[in-house]
């Protein structure tokens, strides 16, 4: 990386409840983890993974 570029940076907080929270309480278990943030950054790289790396984005949107 260039020494005077910048890598981007992002914050989130985010509160789930009710059905969202249970899912994502259900996720947390069945990946075996502690971390609500590794909950959230596997989330990101599995879904960049499964739609921008394998292509899957052209044939199946989000929306």
């Amino acid at each position: 990386m260039l020494a005077n570029t910048k890598t981007p940076r992002i914050s989130i907080r985010l509160e789930l409840d009710g059905d969202m929270a249970q899912k994502f309480e259900e996720l947390k278990d069945e990946w075996g983890m502690i971390n609500n943030t590794e909950i959230v950054r596997r989330m990101i790289k599995e879904t960049h993974d499964n739609y921008i790396v394998n292509g899957s984005a052209k044939n199946n949107k989000l929306h």
